[in-house]
């Protein structure tokens, strides 16, 4: 029986989940995951209430677009935040 591989410490791993594109294991949630969940709003409470798409939301959460900027502030002023917190450091 062969052990499983196990990358370095600090290399990242790649995960897949159906035909979404891969993404590095190691990556901390979306800070707009953060907040809403924070606020106990759903994807779909959050969508109705800005007024976006609920597929926007799914696909800026697991970084597979950048939303534009006015979908940006309909977002942090639904969930009540400083637009700032829903940018990540990094993008």
């Amino acid at each position: 029986m062969k052990a499983a591989k196990v990358p370095p410490p600090g290399a990242s791993s790649v995960v897949r989940s159906g035909d979404m594109a891969p993404r590095p294991a190691t990556l901390r949630p979306h800070p707009l995951a953060l907040v809403r969940a924070a606020k106990g709003m759903s994807i779909d409470m959050l969508a109705e209430q800005a007024g976006v798409g609920r597929m926007t939301i799914i696909r800026t959460e697991q970084r597979q677009t950048m939303p534009s900027l006015r979908t940006l502030y309909r977002l942090a002023t639904t969930l009540g935040v400083p637009f700032e917190s829903l940018i990540e450091e990094n993008a």
